[in-house]
């Protein structure tokens, strides 16, 4: 039975990116307030507070996420390559989404360089994936596909030079990120926001007629 779970795994993939966005631009807002302040143990506890309230709903989209999308990599409900093109992404992207909230519902004492380089090479997968299907002429809209994957495969990448800057704050180890360094925070998130609007966007035009002809 053709069973098509694409528009909410997608809807799933941008809510985890708009809330790990949120919860990054909360934190670096408490980090550009604290810096002109004494007791940075203070603010340091701040921002690891933020990230960590994130990590339950991170958790939970990110295990959506993984069922799911082992469900179709082992049931093959999509028509032939499809279910290649789709779950072999979205399956390692969910353990890399869950890996994350993990790390943040911990305090941060999971390795977060870990986490990043694990985003970092599901995302160059992403990349490639996401260039071999538009190349190959998939989906009916080969551009938008080629962009989603591109864009949260480059937020992947990015999010591994980011944790590392979290980490190094949070910790202590850095008492303050060099300001040439914002151009990575903001590339971060745009990327990540881009990518998530455009999975809003995609499955968003995908309900109406999902709804009108369920399988």
């Amino acid at each position: 039975m053709f069973v098509d779970l694409l528009t909410s795994q997608l809807f799933a993939l941008a809510f985890a990116g708009l809330i790990v966005l949120y919860a990054s631009t909360k934190a670096f807002f408490v980090y550009r307030k604290g810096l002109g302040t004494k007791g940075g143990e203070q603010w340091r506890q701040e921002l690891v507070g933020e990230i960590y309230y994130a990590s339950v709903p991170t958790i939970l989209v990110g295990a959506y996420l993984l069922i799911t999308s082992l469900f179709g990599q082992f049931t093959w409900p999509l028509p032939g390559s499809y279910n290649i093109l789709f779950y072999d992404v979205l399956s390692l992207g969910g353990i890399v989404i869950i890996a994350a909230g993990l790390a943040f519902y911990r305090g941060i004492t999971l390795q977060l360089d870990y986490v990043g380089l694990a985003a970092l090479l599901v995302g160059l997968m992403a990349i490639f994936y996401g260039y071999e299907g538009f190349k190959l002429g998939l989906t009916q809209e080969p551009l938008a596909l080629f962009l989603l994957y591109l864009f949260y495969g480059l937020a992947g990448i990015l999010s591994f030079p980011y944790m590392l800057l979290v980490r190094g704050v949070a910790s202590g180890q850095l008492s303050r990120v060099n300001p040439s360094l914002n151009v990575l925070v903001i590339l971060f998130w745009l990327t990540l926001l881009l990518g998530s609007l455009l999975a809003v966007f995609i499955a968003g035009e995908a309900v109406p007629a999902h709804l009108a002809h369920p399988p």
